[in-house]
């Protein structure tokens, strides 16, 4: 294509003039694939450059997302609007996304050059990546609010004045591919019959890694006794509070009934 006395011509590039060059329409490649990201993180910025490499000003429109602006970020602050000749002018992409999977972008601006279609645009893509949690008591699996008799959960008969039964033990793991936070569990129902230990849970949760807490019955009244124990998360795979149901019986002290009879 030659030139235009009247127009100038663009070439646009990865990071800085002379870098990896980006056509018109291109698909996500190189630095505009940013791969995966933790959700509520940020990847670097991937500045892209914009040189006018004809002999006449060249107009620029501001960049924009045609798609895809609720997980990346576009910066303009320093982008200008018109090129003399040999000028280059810049944006930043950010990817950040906001739930987990597979995103996408298009990013366009207008231009009045000769050598290439109007508007101009690409595709950026990343992968948002996710906490998943396995929630088990002494090994045993169980999903958020499951009834606890006959499990693991259900902590037995026991009576008031014997004090509170062996600590069983609660494990959140995380088994996604990103960190996973959690609260401090709270108690609900029989709060008084139940001793929730969670020193260390709260927190942050590693992929692969898992944090504990440890609940015992110790009944302050007789007959079935039962709790709910919750705390919030943020992986995908439950609600955004998991809750851990807990029961136990207290027993009365037995009695000797003695008669005598002739």
């Amino acid at each position: 294509i030659g030139t235009d006395p009247t127009n100038g011509t663009l070439k646009v590039y990865e990071t800085s003039v002379g870098g990896i060059e980006i056509v018109n329409d291109a698909m996500p490649a190189n630095g505009r694939a940013f791969w995966s990201v933790n959700v509520g993180e940020s990847s670097a910025p991937l500045t892209i450059v914009l040189e006018n490499t004809g002999a006449a000003p060249l107009v620029l429109g501001v960049p924009s997302f045609r798609f895809g602006s609720s997980d990346f970020i576009l910066d303009t602050t320093s982008y200008l609007s018109s090129l003399a000749p040999a000028d280059i002018t810049s944006f930043t992409v950010t990817f950040c996304p906001q739930q987990g999977g597979d995103k996408t972008a298009f990013i366009t601006f207008s231009h009045d050059a000769i050598n290439t279609g109007t508007p101009f645009g690409f595709a950026c893509s990343g992968r948002g990546e996710i906490g998943w949690i396995q929630v088990d008591c002494e090994g045993q699996i169980f999903d958020s609010d499951v009834e606890a008799a006959g499990t693991q959960r259900d902590l037995g008969a026991q009576r008031p004045a014997d004090g509170p039964t062996t600590s069983r033990i609660i494990r959140v793991r995380n088994t996604g591919n990103a960190p996973t936070l959690i609260s401090d569990p709270s108690i609900t129902g029989n709060t008084g019959d139940f001793v929730v230990d969670a020193t260390g849970f709260a927190g942050t949760i590693a992929s692969g890694a898992s944090s504990t807490f440890t609940v015992a019955f110790d009944p302050a009244a007789l007959g079935a006794r039962n709790a709910t124990i919750s705390f919030t998360h943020t992986a995908a795979n439950f609600a955004p509070v998991f809750s851990t149901k807990v029961t136990g019986i207290g027993l009365g002290d037995a009695t000797l009934d003695v008669r005598l009879t002739d």
